[in-house]
């Protein structure tokens, strides 16, 4: 049968199989039960969100995010995404730019979207304590005409104010990683989209609540509402192929014949690579670090960035305050003790209300394999939604989405992939 008409078949077909329940899995399968199709969505673990969830914490009696994330207005896939499954609408709450403070000198600062041009960022709304508004356009418009293999270092002075206090920690946030080795054209096209963006889109959004209580649980309650099967703990093991196709999906569970359905891989990339190694490249990592602290005064709602420590950034809501160190790969093996101490110091410096000397009870939580390398390297191994298989897909912000690994990239990733499966404009982005 030739490919083209295989490919056709398949998007016709009644059932899609989604493998992992991240965000990249579920706005897949949010694309697919909007359109009619009869969705099977599977989850290795005992619950949904992937890096974007919350877990209980016995000895602060209350939820807590697995990481911090930011998003901004901007994100329009992740907020149409959060609209369309029925998230609260006081779930995300809009800030008044972006506050930071330099521990060496105490001096702070916001990064505020202000006036209705569209080039805020590099206008009024960049007013930053000892650095000159010239020379950082003069070296953003050196970072935007960067060829495709350059790194951020090679475009933009690493030392200086400017680095300090914009580039440094402005990258560090978006690409998780040491902002100098970070790809240049991609850094490049994320101040594009920001700088663009208008006022309106530049506005950050903090999390209200939990995060599963903003992702996980609307998406799934909405996907059940429609008829979706969903099933956690149910690890694929195996992809049976043949003839060109993925003929059979291997769980602990049992097996399914799918040589007639479509499937979306929307799985972890190591975990995808050790199952389809011809369709999906392995790609380097970056870890990430967060601890949360329970303090005794409810701090309110906000966050702000740091410059010059070990912590990049600290989140409060309520009691619970987060402290978030980005590509933080010698952190992740610190002391435990001793990182807790040293990040809660800092911490407690930006906090609204006065807290303890000392670090109160605290969690810490190390993701390993956070997002995809930031490397120019690591962005050409980035494989496409389509793979060899036409009933098969690809999906996650390890996947070629134009973006970082973000909330962003992850949804973004699920559209593109229902996108490829579809061929049918009712599935794109």
């Amino acid at each position: 049968m030739p490919a083209a008409i295989a490919a056709r078949e398949v998007t016709m077909a009644p059932v899609v199989n989604v493998i992992g329940a991240g965000l990249a899995g579920l706005a897949a399968a949010w694309k697919f039960v909007d359109a009619g199709w009869r969705v099977r969505l599977f989850e290795a673990a005992g619950h949904a969100g992937g890096r974007c969830r919350s877990l209980p914490d016995q000895r602060f009696g209350t939820a807590i995010d697995n990481g911090s994330h930011l998003l901004f207005a901007i994100n329009r896939d992740t907020l149409a995404f959060l609209r369309g499954v029925g998230a609260p609408s006081t779930s995300l709450v809009p800030c008044d730019g972006t506050p930071f403070f330099d521990l060496g000198d105490g001096v702070r600062w916001r990064v505020s979207p202000g006036g209705e041009s569209a080039l805020w960022l590099l206008g009024r709304g960049l007013k930053i304590p000892g650095v000159s508004r010239l020379c950082l356009l003069g070296q953003g418009a050196k970072l935007l005409s960067a060829k495709a293999g350059t790194t951020v270092g090679e475009r933009v002075p690493t030392s200086g104010m400017a680095w300090r206090r914009f580039w440094k920690p402005f990258l560090s946030a978006v690409f998780n990683a040491e902002p100098a080795g970070v790809s240049a054209p991609h850094a490049a096209e994320v101040l594009r989209r920001l700088a663009f963006a208008g006022a309106a889109g530049g506005r950050p959004l903090q999390a209200a609540r939990p995060w599963s209580e903003i992702v996980a649980e609307p998406a799934l309650a909405y996907l059940r509402a429609r008829g979706a099967d969903v099933r956690l703990s149910s690890p694929l093991l195996a992809l049976d192929r043949g003839e060109g196709r993925v003929r059979r999906l291997v769980f602990r569970r049992g097996a399914i014949d799918c040589g007639g359905e479509a499937v979306v891989l929307a799985i972890p990339n190591a975990a995808a690579h050790r199952l389809c190694p011809d369709a999906v490249p392995a790609i380097p990592s970056s870890p990430i670090v967060n601890l949360h602290f329970r303090t005794e005064a409810d701090q309110g709602l906000g966050f702000c960035g740091i410059v010059g420590g070990v912590a990049d950034w600290v989140f409060w809501r309520g009691d619970v305050v987060s402290v978030t160190i980005a590509g933080g790969a010698p952190e992740a093996d610190a002391d435990p003790d001793t990182l807790a101490a040293t990040v809660w110091a800092e911490a407690r410096r930006v906090l609204p209300k006065p807290v303890s000397e000392g670090p109160p009870s605290w969690h810490r939580i190390v993701e390993k394999r956070a997002t995809s390398s930031a490397s120019p390297e690591a962005f050409r191994l980035r494989p496409p939604a389509r793979t060899p298989h036409p009933n098969l897909v690809l999906a996650g912000d390890w996947t070629d989405t134009g973006l970082p690994s973000t909330i962003e990239g992850a949804v973004r990733s699920g559209f593109l992939a229902a996108a490829a499966l579809a061929g049918n404009s009712v599935f794109r982005p």
